[in-house]
């Protein structure tokens, strides 16, 4: 801390702060806030400090040029002639000179109160203040200086003389100006202000050259909807049709055409094109002539150039084709429209009863849209005669017809697609049995080429099957487990931190229990006989927290912490039983829109809210601000009588009864090579069939090397990780999970739950889930099987590929 004389720094202090005799502002209500003269607000005592606590490092303006910048701000400044107001109050004296000076500033502050909102209100005015005193080199509060005078001034020892106003001579706006005057010299327009302070340039910078590398080739189109739950089952057929058929090359080939005459005749080529004339000279002159050039030979005729293809894909979209056909149909389609060697350009169309409509089967959001193509008609005969009628016949193109065959038996469709079918290349006839006819047409004439039979069930609706999520790898070297990309998560969690909650809890009598961790995540208990959900990972950190359910089962939360004045409302939208499949988590910053919270309560989907102003209303489902019609004393009171419970009460309706493996010295595999441990947890197989971590002493494998990484989202949640040479990790994460990660991508990616001695719940990236109901979804209930067939189908199989790739011991 720089020296400074206490009794200097008081008297400037007190300078500093204390208001003109005549002038344009004067503290009010014993100084808890400042007012101009006309008595409009200008700021609280509070909200001022806080502003010029965020000038430290840089010095303070005269604060009358503060309190300008402030006023100009203001929403009210626009439609009121305040300037013309001061003139009046401070122009008694000398009222031209008075004039003069503050006409010359308002266009300066007109300007500042067009800044966006964004920009000059709540606690983005410090950032505004800081670049306005940026711009000149007059200070009246010195960096050095300025947190002592801060500390006197909140020290209250300071009041009597700083709001006592006396009359120390004639006060002139002139000093207040002159910074004002100089910093306006740098902006002429609003466009240049709000520039300097989004970027801190006066202009923007000219472009750097920079060379665009080309776009990435797309990922497999295939591969792509496989990831996807939705289309999963669509990608799986499509691709057991890749491998299915085999479209064959264009029967018109080089031997086809009238080939093989003569086209000239040269005096170079091969013997076997030697003239017969030539033949018939004698050994010595036919020498000669090959010497010199002089013997003749046949030039043949030479083939075309093959002909480059274009393929198109027509695919029924009409009544008959609904259902599960339509899948299919479009499975078809897209093996048909593989790019291959021999094909250009591939494009498909949906046909209706009347006419056609283009398909993107290239992109995932255009196959995503060909399924939602349906029409009513009973078959595509209209489609299909208006497509061949606006298009021209043309050799190089082949156009594959994708129907059902119930489809093809219509008379009235048989009468077009007589007409139609010379025009046609192949034909896929499709049968609800899971058969495929694949015919090829020649002069209107068809041919069977092949016709698989597949189980549409079994690659449609795999029981229990999902497809695993291509792994992530951290920049730490951390491979993310999937258990992380699953929203909601698959397993609930154990209950963790509840010793230490104060006032983090709400219980509804319909909706159920939730409260914020001292790890800041948001835990939710909808059936108290089970272990809770995690509604949010994250959530801000704050003082105090108030907690409630909305109307409907949302979840809202208030984070609040009064010395940032920082206050975010959080709506959590959790899953099943309230008939949601995903959790969603929103917030909206409450900090500019109602500045430091008092006290708050929810009522219904309404937050009300006491600040230092008026009470405010929020709508929690938009975030959208009113005035409250409770009174800051209700607010207060309804705080007051929150149902916060306490820990005893949580911890006796919760009973929890086992307790969670946060960290561990060792992670890894008995001295046998069988058997998971955590320290002196091994995992093991109880006699009923469930999965347990026992406590269980015995030989294990020298001591390894753990790294303790954060939570990608959640920096107090740890992560303790041990990485095999062949890949493979194992992460402990201090939320109660173990997940496991094989080097083998045949194995899935698996989670089980890290608590000592109860029964436990794994589950498996491809979908299963396997052991106890205790800490399962409701959701999940009925597709589980038991911790042994678990063990066997995912944790042996990962225990195994360690045991193979382990290094071989030195004979």
């Amino acid at each position: 801390m720089l020296p400074a004389d206490s009794v200097d720094l008081a008297q400037h202090t007190v300078k500093y702060f204390r208001p003109p005799y005549h002038g344009f502002w004067r503290w009010a209500e014993d100084g808890h806030l400042v007012e101009l003269h006309s008595g409009e607000t200008l700021c609280y005592r509070e909200e001022l400090t806080d502003l010029l606590r965020g000038q430290e490092g840089i010095g303070l303006l005269r604060f009358g040029s503060v309190l300008l910048i402030l006023a100009a701000c203001q929403d009210s400044w626009a439609g009121s002639d305040r300037i013309g107001s001061m003139i009046e109050h401070l122009g008694r004296n000398n009222y031209a000179y008075v004039k003069i000076c503050l006409q010359r500033i308002k266009p300066f502050l007109d300007l500042l109160s067009q800044l966006p909102p964004d920009l000059r209100k709540g606690r983005k005015r410090i950032h505004l203040i800081r670049s306005l005193t940026a711009c000149t080199g007059n200070r009246d509060v010195s960096t050095a200086k300025l947190p002592h005078l801060l500390d006197h001034f909140n020290s209250g020892q300071l009041d009597g003389q700083i709001f006592k106003t006396t009359d120390d001579g004639h006060y002139s706006i002139e000093w207040d100006l002159l910074a004002l005057r100089l910093i306006s010299q740098h902006f002429k327009s609003v466009a240049e202000l709000e520039h300097h302070l989004r970027t801190g340039l006066s202009e923007a910078p000219e472009p750097a050259p920079l060379d665009i590398p080309d776009d990435a080739p797309p990922a497999d189109l295939l591969e792509e909807l496989a990831r996807d739950r939705d289309t999963a089952g669509l990608a799986r057929l499509a691709q057991r049709l890749v491998a299915a058929l085999h479209i064959p090359l264009h029967a018109r080939g080089s031997s086809e055409l009238p080939l093989g005459g003569v086209s000239d005749i040269t005096n170079r080529g091969d013997f076997d094109r030697l003239l017969l004339s030539e033949l018939a000279q004698d050994d010595l002159t036919l020498t000669a002539r090959l010497v010199n050039n002089e013997a003749l030979f046949l030039r043949r005729e030479e083939p075309p150039q093959h002909l480059e293809r274009q393929r198109t894909v027509l695919m029924d979209t009409t009544l008959k084709m609904w259902g599960l056909p339509r899948v299919f149909a479009l499975s078809t389609a897209l093996a048909c429209a593989r790019q291959e060697k021999q094909v250009t350009a591939v494009q498909a169309f949906a046909l209706s009863g009347e006419g056609f409509v283009p398909m993107d089967l290239h992109t995932k959001v255009g196959v995503t849209q060909a399924m939602t193509h349906l029409d009513v008609a009973l078959h595509c005969g209209g489609g299909l005669r208006a497509f061949f009628a606006e298009t021209p016949p043309h050799d190089t193109h082949d156009y594959i017809l994708v129907s059902d065959a119930d489809a093809m038996r219509d008379a009235d469709f048989q009468a077009v697609f007589s007409d139609i079918r010379s025009r046609l290349r192949f034909l896929a006839v499709l049968h609800r049995d899971g058969r495929l006819e694949f015919f090829e047409y020649t002069n209107g004439h068809r041919k069977l080429l092949f016709s698989p039979k597949l189980d549409l069930n079994a690659l449609l609706f795999p029981k229990g099957k999902t497809p695993q999520p291509a792994p992530q790898r951290l920049d730490n070297g951390l491979i993310l487990p999937a258990f992380f990309q699953q929203n909601p998560p698959p397993l609930r969690f154990p209950a963790r931190g509840l010793k230490t909650l104060k006032k983090r809890s709400f219980e509804h009598p319909e909706f159920g229990l939730a409260l914020v961790t001292p790890q800041n995540r948001v835990l939710y208990w909808d059936d108290y006989d089970k272990a809770p959900q995690e509604l949010a990972v994250s959530i801000e950190q704050g003082e105090y927290y108030q907690i409630a359910f909305g109307n409907t089962g949302d979840l809202y939360t208030l984070v609040v912490d009064q010395r940032r004045s920082f206050s975010k409302l959080y709506r959590i939208t959790p899953t099943r039983p309230l008939g949601r499949e995903s959790i969603q988590v929103f917030g909206f910053d409450l900090k500019e829109k109602v500045g430091l919270v008092v006290a708050s309560c929810f009522q219904g989907d309404q937050l009300h809210l006491h600040n230092w102003n008026k009470p405010i209303a929020i709508n929690c489902e938009t975030g959208e601000k009113s005035l409250s019609p409770l009174s800051n004393a209700n607010i207060s009171e309804a705080q007051q009588a929150n149902r916060n419970m306490g820990v005893a009460a949580i911890r006796a309706k919760l009973q929890v009864k086992y307790r969670s493996i946060i960290t561990a010295k060792y992670i890894g595999l008995d001295l046998s090579g069988q058997f998971l441990m955590l320290d002196n947890h091994t995992l093991l197989v109880n006699p009923d069939t469930d999965l347990m971590w026992v406590d269980r002493l015995g030989p294990r494998k020298p001591p390894v090397h753990l790294t303790r990484h954060p939570h990608p989202d959640n920096p107090k949640i740890s992560l303790l990780t041990r990485t095999w040479a062949d890949g493979s990790q194992v992460v402990l994460d201090s939320r109660g999970l173990l997940h496991l990660h094989s080097s083998n991508p045949e194995v899935p990616d698996v989670t089980i739950l890290a608590v000592a001695n109860h029964p436990l719940t794994a589950w498996a990236a491809d979908g299963t889930v396997g052991g106890h109901q205790h800490f399962l979804p409701s959701s999940t209930e009925d597709k589980t099987c038991s911790g042994r067939a678990f063990y066997d189908l995912y944790i042996k199989p990962f225990i195994d590929c360690l045991e193979a790739n382990a290094p071989k011991p030195m004979s």
